[in-house]
């Protein structure tokens, strides 16, 4: 899960930054919430490789495991213009849209400020 320090995305982040912000941890996370196995050995550039692969082939992979919820939100965040978010309740764990690095997350008054770059 990447977490923004201000309110505002940058128009430039890639989905490959998105995930080179995140941790190793965080990146194995992933792979496990998409049912993949990986070495955990890998170094974490080489994670962030094979989920960009794995993205750029089969976006719909990914897609398609998100709940009805969770694609409603990426549909709404789809029709945004840049600096526009959805906010949602903060919770105790991370949507699968935070999980899968296809959103930034801005903290402020107990919401979580969802900001999905260009790029993706």
């Amino acid at each position: 899960m990447v977490i923004l320090k201000q309110s505002t995305l940058n128009a430039n982040l890639g989905y490959s930054d998105m995930l080179m912000l995140d941790t190793k941890v965080n990146l194995l996370c992933s792979f496990d919430a998409l049912g993949i196995k990986i070495s955990k050995k890998l170094l974490k550039g080489e994670l962030v490789s094979k989920l960009i692969l794995l993205f750029d082939e089969n976006p719909f992979f990914i897609i398609n495991r998100l709940s009805k919820e969770e694609q409603d939100i990426l549909t709404h965040l789809v029709a945004c213009k840049q600096d526009e978010c959805v906010k949602i309740p903060i919770s105790e764990q991370p949507n699968n849209l935070q999980k899968h690095h296809l959103v930034a997350t801005f903290v402020l008054n107990g919401e979580w400020k969802l900001y999905m770059p260009d790029s993706i």
